[in-house]
């Protein structure tokens, strides 16, 4: 797709967030591709790999080039790490363009073909100041997403971020089916979710990897990615 790796992700995250303040945020969303897996099967994989590739130029012309970075994670799932935003609201807007801007159809050796996409997004210093939780906010956020119902733009709420920064939350309690392939032989387990202790409201843990088959004290390690698109 000729965008940024993992790696070059994580450098210019880092460089980022060592500038970033609450009148500077930093965001980044995570991108997965609704509807992706049916057109690959249908149409084969050349025409998925230029659905890639032309998902990569879109995302790439409709955000600010001097600030943000485009790469890209594997199979249909894209970052986008977006800094200098002066408020939330920025953030959020940023996020809505890209959503605007997948409402054409791509056209595709004669093939016009449409994909939405569903992004979960975290911003810096107000939800982590750190790359590995911000990925886990983002990645919670879209996965919520994806369950009610894809193309979407969410942030994780502040108040589940708080209690899972700070691990002010009661014990995790199983709270709903495993969303996705399972890790391990526990295919009909729940997940787990933690508890915030003041509003009482349940959040999944971030992001809801492993299937629990018993409560935790604290939030599960990561599950396998999906590349299902779907």
């Amino acid at each position: 797709t000729g965008l940024s790796n993992r790696r070059g992700l994580q450098h210019a995250l880092h460089a980022a967030l060592a500038h970033c303040s609450p009148q500077r945020l930093v965001a980044v969303y995570l991108i997965d591709l609704d509807g992706f897996k049916p057109i690959n099967d249908a149409h084969g994989h050349d025409v998925g790999d230029d659905l890639l590739v032309a998902v990569g130029h879109r995302l790439q012309a409709n955000v600010r080039h001097q600030t943000d970075l485009v790469a890209r994670l594997g199979g249909d799932e894209f970052i986008i790490m977006a800094r200098d935003l002066a408020t939330p609201e920025q953030a959020e807007e940023l996020g809505r363009s890209l959503l605007r801007a997948f409402e054409h159809p791509f056209t595709l050796s004669q093939l016009r073909i449409k994909v939405g996409l569903t992004i979960g997004y975290a911003l810096a210093p107000l939800d982590s100041d750190d790359p590995q939780g911000l990925l886990r906010y983002a990645d919670a956020a879209m996965y919520a997403g994806k369950q009610r119902g894809k193309h979407s733009v969410q942030r994780v709420p502040a108040t589940a971020a708080l209690a899972w920064r700070g691990c002010i939350a009661t014990p995790c309690l199983p709270i709903g089916p495993m969303v996705g392939p399972l890790v391990g032989p526990h295919s009909h387990a729940l997940w787990c979710g933690c508890r915030d202790r003041h509003s009482g409201r349940c959040w999944p843990c971030p992001p809801p990897r492993v299937a629990q088959t018993s409560p935790r004290s604290c939030c599960p390690p990561m599950r396998a990615r999906s590349t299902s698109g779907q």
